[in-house]
């Protein structure tokens, strides 16, 4: 059973703080990028055989167990209706999320089973305005895809889904009138891996800037890894205009310092982060991404995103008590982002709070990050750590012990809630 109170031993009580955790600004060091497509395959390679040797000392599988009739069981969704009403919740101020529900001026705007509705709410009534099929118009019912985020900026509905037909994220854009009426724009193809989350959506809305979090397997083994790099192509009702144009290239991926230079380095995604300008006449995106393990937690501040990788080392098959992690900064601001090593693992976005130049964070021992549905199933004990902004650099250092707060609770935790208030 993985403990959290021995990494954390002699940590300070935060009630006895003397002052204030934000440390004074310096000069900070920030991740190196790769310098050419040469060094980022080097470094995959170099981490496929490290992955090789560590699942060489695998022992075989049992044998399968005699056939019996398994109990029914709930699946975690089982007990949420597919047509519970749902609100917008943004986490931060100025940081809009996707939802469902959105108002433009007096209108209701409501994404529901792949389309739109405009519904007037002047007058102190419910007048159906308009609808309109939330995917392209050359697209038969949207096979497919799944659509459950909308985001409105000015005059334009933004309906943001995932397409397994096509493998990637869809950004597709409408336009309303001030009397509720729905127009077409356009559709774009985000290349990425499945990103959903039961907890946490993958957009989110600063103004006019469009951001979106898209994890990519990567493979270390294959030569061209160029299919898992962020890309984008626009979409006509003939088909993809053209080919993928790439947002990242080995200049604007980045890794840890500590991972670059360990001997098993657990790289199994790229996760990147695309900023787009939706007010441009055609879509205007560029993307930054790092590599780590395929466990992930994401929150977006006003002014980066921060994703928490787990299990940053290749392990033993026997041993599952390595607790590191790395937690990224990635700034909005297109500068190079910063890494800084840490300890266990958030349950999902409202586990993270930046604040006063301090990123606080409630993390558990046993965390696999919020992919799908593995926020719900995790367990371990607690700890708040408050990680002061400066100490996030090049990735070659772990975050002090004395930074983590021990909390109660103990290993039975399932489905846990958490929420930072003020």
């Amino acid at each position: 059973m993985m403990r959290m109170r021995g990494v954390v031993a002699g940590a300070v009580c935060l009630l006895g703080l003397a002052g204030p955790l934000v440390e004074p600004a310096k000069a900070q060091s920030t991740m190196r990028a790769f310098s050419s497509e040469a060094e980022l395959k080097a470094f995959l390679k170099r981490a496929h055989r490290a992955e090789q040797r560590v699942y060489a000392a695998v022992p075989p599988p049992p044998p399968p167990p005699v056939a019996m009739a398994a109990p029914a069981m709930e699946s975690p969704s089982a007990s949420r209706s597919p047509d519970a009403p749902s609100i917008t919740n943004n986490q931060t101020q100025g940081v809009d999320e996707g939802g469902i529900v959105k108002t433009h001026g007096s209108h209701l705007v409501v994404l529901r089973r792949g389309r739109l509705f405009t519904i007037d709410t002047a007058h102190a009534g419910m007048k159906p305005v308009d609808t309109i099929d939330a995917f392209p118009p050359s697209d038969s019912g949207g096979r497919g895809a799944w659509y459950d985020e909308m985001l409105i900026t000015g005059d334009l509905v933004v309906v943001i889904g995932f397409n397994y037909a096509r493998a990637g994220t869809e950004i597709n854009r409408f336009r309303i009138s001030d009397a509720g009426k729905l127009t077409y724009v356009d559709t774009h193809h985000l290349r990425s891996n499945d990103y959903y989350s039961s907890r946490n959506y993958a957009s989110r809305l600063i103004g006019t800037r469009l951001v979106i979090y898209t994890p990519h397997d990567v493979y270390p083994g294959e030569e061209d890894y160029a299919g898992s790099l962020p890309a984008l192509r626009r979409w006509s009702e003939k088909g993809p205009e053209a080919g993928f144009e790439i947002l990242a290239n080995p200049r604007r991926i980045y890794v840890a310092e500590m991972l670059r230079r360990a001997k098993r380095p657990n790289i199994e995604a790229i996760h990147a982060v695309t900023s787009c300008d939706l007010a441009a006449v055609r879509l205007s995106c560029s993307s930054t991404a790092v590599l780590g393990s395929d466990s992930r937690n994401f929150y977006v501040s006003g002014d980066a995103v921060y994703v928490w990788t787990g299990e940053i080392f290749q392990t033993r098959w026997d041993r599952d008590d390595d607790l590191r992690a790395m937690a990224y900064r990635i700034p909005l601001d297109g500068k190079a982002p910063q890494a800084v090593g840490v300890v266990g693992a958030p349950t999902d976005q409202f586990s993270f709070l930046e604040n006063d130049g301090v990123l606080n964070v409630l993390v558990r021992a046993d965390g696999g990050g919020e992919a799908m549905w593995q926020a719900e199933v995790r367990q371990g004990e607690l700890a708040l750590l408050r990680l002061p902004l400066a100490r996030f650099g090049d990735g070659s250092r772990m975050a002090a012990k004395s930074l983590y707060q021990p909390l109660p609770g103990g290993n039975d935790f399932y489905n846990l809630q958490n929420r930072f208030v003020g």
